[in-house]
């Protein structure tokens, strides 16, 4: 069988909270239907990016 991975692009949100209750319990879903896949993620927002990144010290994948 070959390499599966799977690439979850969204928007994204600055706010933990939302992150939790919605894409976060997404990507969750998904890697529980593709467990054999590899799980990247990323977010299209560079102001949402930004923000992560200074205030939380999160890098995230564009």
């Amino acid at each position: 069988m070959a390499k599966q991975a799977l690439l979850v692009v969204s928007f994204g949100t600055s706010y933990h909270e939302t992150y939790h209750k919605t894409i976060e319990a997404i990507e969750n879903d998904l890697k529980a239907a593709f467990p054999e896949a590899d799980f990247f993620h990323a977010y299209t927002s560079k102001m949402i990016i930004g923000k992560l990144k200074k205030r939380d010290g999160i890098a995230m994948d564009t």
